[in-house]
């Protein structure tokens, strides 16, 4: 009930608060891929109801991705964070603040070509098998020239800076034994500059830089009442978000001149837009007899949307002047409002010292927005709007521990449905050689449903093992047809794969007296597709990663050698479809192996 409202339920992170007591901790580390890391750690006790706490991260490092082209810089990203945090603790008030601050600097990762054709002269394409090997080519008949999943070949100065700080306050006021008043603010500032390269060659095609420049401010107010015969929760919550793009998108730069004007312009956004969110929210909580409980909760929103679009287009309007000059191209103003109710209703039972049965019903919404990242008419611009996404969500489980086996198993089925799910949309244009039409859109109805399994078993004192599955048989549009003409009905839904499976071991003995631990941990993920279409050019095949780790203590240090990607598996996080365009797939590679070394002091 609390916080932002959201279709998946919110997630609460907490950092580590202050304690009371004086520590500290410093952790180094080397890896492949040129990565270095550091984080420390100082806790001080400042008096007896204060304490501070200082954190600090900073990360080096290089992506597994290997650049062939000379002229490219090193591909990499240099991290530093830091938090500081202050809690007081008196006979009826708590007070906890914290600030953080981030700095982000380095080159983005480039991209892989996966070109589809065969024959840039025909036209005529390659199997998705054979897509992406040295034996397909781009419309233009680049590909990298190598068969190394790794290997690319592309002209990737893509800058990244992010620059972030944010400020947390929240103070509980115990009023009495059974009521507590919390108010949680919050404000946090990013800027962020991400350059791109999305034709993934040494030509001049397709590219960009990403600008933002966001502040969100959020306050709520609760309170707790834990009385004999219920708990009741109740509060308001209010956000106010401002957000500024300045996005550039440079299209076919290599051709101006040769081809015709429009198919050669570069694309300048101006994008203003604000969100408000108040909320009010109440949740009770109510035992039933020994072994019910009665969990109901009501939230009613509203939200409200303004946005300001401008766009300039840099178009050659004499060849013998290639850098063009700056037209207008539209603004489109507009603003949205939108109210309603979700809530939530859940019913747990204790049928023995062991396990418990529950039932849970809840829906919730995600707020409607307008994407205003690339878009190539005013048409399009119109469209870029989209509304609430609504979500009804059942879910049944079973809970069990056996202390005596030390043995836990978690069940449950769910079955979600999705109204006006909101879905990004990546469709051909009708317009020969210009770029895809690229929308978030409301697209009606999905239904999913499933079922996971959790085990935890501590076999021996020194062997435990972890075992979790998930099974999705159906996760599909309703049906659909988009602004294009083309329907998805019945599609799978992108990114979903109908298994999902994870297992470990962990191992501790001693070694010399002192504490060694094994870790292993094996995923395995079943083939889906990254858009709404089921393009099988764009389509990830099932794959595993396995990652471990082997930690030695002695007294104050600990040395830990670690390995992520053992097997080097090849896979890749998004497969972007450019074929109508580019003839070729956008490939964001997952990072291959990587494997180092850690030494941690506490004191």
């Amino acid at each position: 009930m609390f916080g932002r409202n959201s279709t998946g339920g919110a997630i609460l992170i907490r950092s580590n608060r202050p304690e009371f007591d004086s520590y500290g901790s410093l952790t180094l580390g080397v890896a492949n891929n040129n990565a270095t890391s550091v984080d420390g750690m100082w806790n001080q006790q400042l008096s007896g109801s204060s304490a501070l706490r200082i954190a600090v991260n900073y990360q080096d490092y290089e992506y597994s991705t290997k650049n062939t082209y000379a002229d490219s810089p090193t591909a990499g990203m240099e991290q530093k964070n830091a938090r500081v945090s202050f809690l007081s603790e008196w006979d009826e008030v708590d007070l906890y603040l914290q600030a953080h601050i981030e700095d982000w600097d380095g080159i983005a990762q480039p991209v892989g070509s996966i070109g589809i054709v065969a024959n840039p002269l025909t036209g005529e394409l390659c199997s998705p098998a054979d897509a992406g090997s040295t034996r397909c080519f781009d419309n233009f008949g680049f590909n990298d020239g190598s068969d190394d999943f790794f290997a690319v070949s592309v002209n990737n100065d893509s800058p990244h800076k992010s620059d972030g700080y944010g400020f947390i306050a929240e103070l509980n006021w115990h009023l009495n034994e059974q009521s507590t008043f919390t108010s949680l603010s919050s404000f946090n500032d990013l800027e962020r500059s991400h350059a791109f390269n999305c034709d993934g060659s040494p030509a001049r095609l397709c590219e960009g830089v990403l600008g933002l420049d966001t502040q969100l401010f959020s306050q709520e107010f609760r309170l707790l009442n834990e009385l004999a015969d219920y708990t009741l929760t109740s509060g308001i919550y209010f956000a106010d978000e401002t957000i500024e793009q300045d996005n550039l998108n440079d299209i076919l730069r290599d051709f101006r001149g040769v081809l015709p004007t429009n198919l050669t312009a570069t694309f300048i956004y101006d994008n203003e837009i604000k969100m408000q969110n108040l909320a009010v929210f109440s949740q009770i909580e109510v035992p039933v007899a020994d072994k019910w409980m009665i969990t109901a909760g009501l939230r009613y929103d509203y939200e409200s949307l303004e946005y300001d679009s401008i766009a300039t287009l840099n178009a050659v309007v004499d060849v013998n002047d290639l850098d063009g000059v700056v037209v207008p191209f539209y603004r489109v103003t507009d603003e949205q409002s939108d109210n309603g109710f979700t809530g939530q209703f859940a019913v747990n039972y204790r049928y023995s010292d062991i396990s418990n049965l529950y039932y849970r019903f809840a829906n919730g919404s995600k707020s409607g927005g307008y994407n205003g990242g690339f878009l190539s008419s005013e048409e399009q611009a119109i469209l870029a709007n989209y509304g609430k996404e609504r979500l009804n969500a059942h879910e049944i489980g079973l809970k069990s521990f056996w202390p005596g086996k030390q043995l836990r198993m978690n069940w449950a089925a769910f079955y979600y449905d999705y109204n006006d799910q909101q879905v990004f949309m990546n469709q051909a244009s009708e317009t020969p050689q210009m770029p895809p039409v690229q929308l978030l859109e409301n697209v009606a109805d999905s239904t999913i449903y499933g079922l996971e399994t959790e085990i935890n078993y501590q076999a021996t004192k020194q062997l435990a093992m972890l075992l979790s599955v998930g099974y999705i048989p159906h996760a599909e549009f309703e049906e659909y047809v988009d602004p294009l003409g083309n329907s998805i009905t019945d599609n799978q839904l992108p990114f979903t794969s109908k298994w999902n499976v994870s297992a470990g071991l962990k191992y501790d003995t001693s070694l010399a007296s002192y504490p060694l631990s094994a870790n292993i941990i094996y995923d395995y993920q079943s083939e889906f597709y990254f858009d709404q279409n089921m393009n099988p050019y764009a389509r990830q095949d099932g794959f595993s990663i396995v990652n471990a780790n082997l930690k030695y203590d002695v007294e104050n240090w600990s040395f830990t050698l670690w390995g992520k990607n053992l097997f080097d598996t090849e896979y890749s996080q998004l497969k972007f479809d450019l074929s109508s365009f580019l003839g070729m797939l956008e490939d964001f590679k997952g990072e291959g192996r990587r494997y180092g070394f850690d030494v941690s002091l506490q004191f």
